[in-house]
């Protein structure tokens, strides 16, 4: 037998059956080899006539370890000649390749016509993405809110439909006219349910007859309804901020004792806030009051499974105990709501979670930056400080010591203090209004929307178009909202129309009276000793307001202006509106 590196000279197909099993190393009717073997045996012509042998008459098995089988069949009765050889082994090499690139290339091209999306004339604009399929969602995952800004009203190509971007704030206020046709209620009921893990009855009851002309027997339609009815200006609101306020005053004096200490802006904010606003909002048993499920609301994403279902927990324990009874006007009118639509304990806990990002992710943000603003410059600061000082009564106490009662019913009217609150959200409230496309629909008689397409509406678009608001739009100007006039679609931090933020006026007073008791209580130093702006963080797209990006530490001193060392505390935590108004006539 011939050695499996050392082919008979002159062999033939005509030849005895045992020469070419001599090539692969067996005398057996089965014989295999290596590829290694096989590719020194066929390096001359001749052997080429065995390649031929064996793709006619053998079967031939491929394993993915690099090893060939064959099993032989009958030799050829009668020889081939050299050309015949080479020319059949040619046409198998050509259609072993041939064959599946055409496959390739047919399963593409109708996989691509299956994906394409038909173009309507009246539709705006389309653009291609630079690569197919993915581009779009490239450009989003990489330039995040700046990528939806350079496109004008435009539907790029996406993978499974259409994506309609709205830069301009005339068509803005066109979308506003239509919100059963473009709905937002139609996002929230989607991704809501999927958000929290509602169960399949409380998620098809959410998405039901939102639709409709008729907003009764919409489970979702008159949870909005009761935010709007609870937390509109009036007594129900004023109730909510006054809780707001009881809880915030030990969370400011607790940074008593970190004066002339090191502390970190945000962490201060974050706790302070989350502190006050959960407290007003679901009462005396907050489930926020254990530091552990807090926790959970900011933790990272690795970990959001678990946080998720550690707050459901908290929740469900928290209606199970009845603590919704002694909450907010808001949660226990959202707890009758669902209960006509006999939703269980383990979904209103659910829903929760939802109600806790709106509430915090970004109210915390925005006191952020108007803190941050006031502090970092000291004409603001002294500005917002002589604005507030007004409002301020004096009383010496026993011992000869002032202290100063703040009215916390009136920062909401100071000009400077309004401003400064705006003009962080114009900066910084760079989300996206989203809406769905429930119905064909012209807007503006000009554009054909098609149903079951997403609408975009990027608010850096509209907040940074200097056109509207001038040629500094780029610059943080606190006193911007005191003297610019602009069309309401221009700014569009609470969104607009039916859809703007039900819960606009809380998220307002919590961040005024926040940013007015540091002013007047603390004064803030950077650590790095000059203030250097922290960057915008602008991975979490969800988010409306976009926290800092980098820390920022600071020192904390008790204000030294004036001469005096203020301390202040608040009115209408336990006085009633109307007498905390009398009592402040007298003003210094």
């Amino acid at each position: 037998m011939q050695e499996k590196t050392s082919p008979p000279h002159g062999f033939g197909l005509d030849h005895d059956d045992s020469a070419y099993r001599g090539i692969i190393g067996s005398d057996s009717p089965h014989i295999s080899g290596s590829w290694t073997d096989i590719v020194h045996a066929l390096g001359t012509l001749e052997n080429a006539k065995y390649l031929y042998y064996a793709a006619v008459h053998t079967t031939t098995c491929i394993d993915f370890s690099g090893h060939i089988s064959h099993v032989a069949a009958e030799p050829p009765t009668r020889g081939i000649t050299e050309s015949e050889a080479l020319m059949d082994h040619a046409l198998r090499i050509a259609l072993w390749w041939l064959a599946p690139s055409a496959l390739f290339f047919f399963t593409l091209s109708l996989l691509l016509r299956l994906l394409r999306i038909q173009r309507y004339p009246d539709e705006p604009p389309y653009i291609d993405p630079k690569f197919p399929f993915i581009g779009h969602v490239l450009g989003v995952l990489q330039r995040k809110y700046g990528y939806y800004v350079d496109l004008f009203l435009v539907f790029p190509g996406m993978p499974t439909g259409r994506v309609y971007i709205i830069n301009s704030s005339d068509l803005a206020a066109s979308v506003q006219r239509y919100p059963l046709q473009l709905s937002f209620w139609k996002v929230e009921a989607t991704f809501s349910g999927l958000l929290v893990g509602l169960s399949t009855f409380a998620a098809k009851t959410l998405a039901e007859n939102i639709e409709s002309d008729n907003r009764h027997g919409s489970y979702l339609r008159d949870g909005v309804s009761n935010v709007h009815a609870t937390l509109k200006p009036g007594k129900k609101l004023t109730d909510t901020t006054r809780a707001a306020l009881k809880a915030l005053t030990p969370a400011i004096k607790d940074l008593d004792g970190t004066v002339s200490g090191e502390v970190e802006l945000q962490h201060v904010i974050t706790e302070a806030m989350m502190t006050s606003v959960t407290s007003a909002v679901f009462g005396p048993q907050n489930p926020y009051r254990d530091s552990d499920v807090a926790r959970c609301f900011c933790i990272t994403c690795a970990k959001a499974y678990t946080a998720r279902e550690k707050i459901t927990a908290a929740f469900l324990q928290y209606y199970q105990g009845r603590g919704n009874d002694s909450a907010s006007h808001w949660v226990q009118g959202a707890t009758r709501v669902s209960d006509n639509y006999q939703i269980s304990d383990q979904d209103k806990a659910r829903l929760d979670i939802s109600n806790s990002h709106a509430v915090l992710s970004n109210t915390i943000p925005t006191a952020f930056w108007t803190v941050y603003h006031i502090f970092s410059s000291p004409a603001l600061l002294e500005e917002v400080r002589a604005a507030l000082m007004p409002l301020v009564k004096i009383e010496m106490g026993c011992n000869g010591a002032p202290t100063y009662y703040l009215d916390t019913n009136r920062i909401r009217a100071l000009p400077i203090m309004r401003s400064v609150v705006y003009e962080a959200l114009r900066h910084y409230a760079n989300g996206t209004g989203t809406r769905i496309v429930t119905e064909d629909i012209m807007l503006n008689n000009r554009y054909l929307l098609k149903k079951g397409a997403f609408v975009f509406m990027p608010n850096r678009s509209y907040h940074f178009n200097p056109a509207v608001w001038g040629p500094d739009v780029d610059d943080f100007d606190a006193r911007r909202f005191m003297r610019t006039s602009f069309p309401s679609t221009a700014f569009r931090a609470f969104g607009g129309g039916v859809n703007q933020c039900p819960g606009r006026f809380f998220a307002m007073n919590t961040t005024l009276v926040m940013s007015a008791v540091l002013a007047l209580r603390f004064d803030l130093e950077s650590v790095a000793g000059t203030w250097t702006h922290p960057g915008v963080d602008d991975r979490n797209m969800t988010l409306t307001v976009q926290p800092p990006k980098a820390k920022v530490r600071v020192r904390i001193f008790p204000p030294k202006y004036a001469g005096d060392t203020y301390t202040v505390m608040f009115t209408g935590i336990a006085a009633q509106v109307l007498s905390a108004m009398l009592l402040f006539k007298r003003i210094l």
